[in-house]
C-alpha cells in the first residue's frame, strides 16, 4: 500500500490519531448516541464546548478580557461581521493586503464601512512586507486588520505588527505559534487548516469590543448576541466543534505551541532549503516574508509547463496529495499544517530530488 501524504491547503491533513477517534466514537459518543445527534442545549454538548474554550485558552494562553466564540460561515463571514459590529456611522477601518484573502477581506468590509488600505502588496512578487513605520495608517481607524499567513502567496507575518487595536485573520496559522494579546483586539481563524473541519469559525475578542450598535446586523452575525448565548444562538456546527476538541487535545498531547512551533520551523526549513540550493525549482517570497506553512514553488526551466505536468502526475501516483498550486498562482504548493510529520517533508524532498536528477 502507498504511504499517502496529503498537502492540501484545506481542507487539510488531520492527525491520524483524531481521525482514528472520530471513527471509534462516531456512533457511540456517549449513551450510545454519536455526536452529531446530542441536542446543542444539553449538558454533554455544554461541557464539550466548555471544554474546547478551555483548551484554547490555555494552548494560546488567552487573557480573561477576551470572549471566545464559535460561530458559522467561517471566515469568510467574519470579513462582513466585522465592519458590521465594530464601526459605527462615521468611523473607519485600516486594511492591510499581502494577499487574496486580506484583498477579500478589504472588499467584503467596503460593502458595509468606510475602509481605508493602509498598504497593499497584493501585486508585489517577492511578497515583500514593509515596516510598519512604512504604512499609510489613519490615526482614527477603529482597528487594523490583516490576514497573519497568505495560503496562496506563502506569504507570512514572522512577526506581529507594532500596531496597536490589531484583528488578524489567524485561519492557516491558529496553534502554530503564540499570540501577542497586548496588540490584539480580536483574532479569528475558520477551523479547516489547523483546527478541524470546516464548518466552525472561533472568533476571540476583547469583551470591551462588545457594545450593542446601532446598525441592523444580521442576528447570525451579532457578536452580542452569540456572547450572551454563549455560541448558542442558533443550533452550532457542534461535529466541527467536536473534531476542533480532539485537535486540541491532541496539540496538547504533543506539547503544545511550543512543540508546534518548533516543528513548523524544522518543516518548513527542510523544504525551503532545499529548494534555495537548487537551479531546478524557485520560490520567489522574500526569506523575512515567507510563509512556514504554505511553500509555494515553481519549476525554474524552459519546459516549465511540460515539466510541472509531469512532476504533478508522478507525485500524485506516488501518494503526494494536492500539491498542485492554486489556480491563481500555478506551480506547486505544500502546506505543512501541525498534522503533516516531518517524514511527509522528508518523502517530498526525496521525490523533487529525483524529478530534479532525472530532468536536467
Amino acid at each position: 500500500m502507498i504511504q499517502t501524504w496529503n498537502f492540501g491547503a484545506g481542507p487539510a491533513m488531520l492527525p491520524p490519531a483524531v481521525l482514528k477517534k472520530i471513527q471509534n466514537e462516531l456512533l457511540d459518543w456517549k449513551q450510545g448516541i454519536s455526536v452529531m445527534e446530542f441536542g446543542h442545549r444539553t449538558p454533554e454538548i455544554e461541557a464539550l464546548f466548555l471544554t474546547l474554550e478551555s483548551n484554547l485558552r490555555s494552548l494560546l494562553n488567552i487573557p480573561n478580557e477576551f470572549t471566545v466564540l464559535f460561530m458559522h460561515g467561517g471566515a469568510r463571514a467574519q470579513f462582513s461581521a466585522l465592519p458590521l459590529n465594530l464601526l459605527a456611522q462615521g468611523e473607519h477601518a485600516d486594511y492591510i493586503t499581502t494577499g487574496h484573502w486580506s484583498h477579500q477581506a478589504a472588499l467584503e468590509a467596503k460593502k458595509f464601512s468606510d475602509i481605508h488600505i493602509g498598504l497593499d502588496i497584493s501585486t508585489v512578487l517577492d511578497g515583500t512586507i514593509p515596516p510598519c513605520t512604512d504604512w499609510a495608517l489613519s490615526p482614527q481607524a477603529k482597528y487594523v486588520h490583516y490576514t497573519d499567513n497568505e495560503t496562496i502567496e506563502g506569504i507570512e507575518f514572522l512577526n506581529t505588527p507594532n500596531v496597536p487595536n490589531l484583528i488578524s485573520d489567524i485561519t492557516s496559522s491558529i496553534l502554530s505559534k503564540p499570540i501577542d494579546w497586548a496588540k490584539m483586539g480580536a483574532v479569528y481563524a475558520s477551523a479547516q487548516k489547523n483546527l478541524g473541519i470546516a464548518g466552525m469559525c472561533v472568533l476571540i475578542i476583547r469583551q470591551d469590543w462588545l457594545k450593542p450598535s446601532k446598525k441592523p446586523i444580521p442576528a447570525i452575525l451579532d457578536f452580542n448576541l452569540l456572547a450572551e448565548s454563549k455560541s448558542l444562538y442558533n443550533t452550532p456546527p457542534v461535529f466541527a466543534c467536536y473534531v476542533a476538541l480532539l485537535i486540541t487535545e491532541w496539540v496538547i498531547a504533543q506539547g503544545g505551541i511550543q512543540a508546534m512551533q518548533a516543528l513548523c520551523a524544522q518543516r518548513a526549513a527542510l523544504l525551503y532549503d532545499y529548494i534555495d540550493n537548487s537551479d531546478f525549482y524557485v520560490n520567489t517570497i522574500h526569506p523575512l516574508s515567507r510563509s512556514r506553512i504554505n511553500i509555494s514553488f515553481n519549476i525554474n526551466k524552459n519546459k516549465s509547463k511540460i515539466l510541472e505536468s509531469e512532476l504533478l502526475a508522478l507525485s500524485t501516483a506516488k501518494g503526494f496529495k494536492q500539491l498542485k498550486g492554486h489556480r491563481v498562482k500555478g506551480g506547486f504548493r505544500a502546506s505543512l499544517y501541525n498534522a503533516m510529520p516531518l517524514e511527509g517533508v522528508e518523502a517530498l524532498v526525496k521525490l523533487l530530488k529525483q524529478f530534479e536528477q532525472q530532468n536536467r
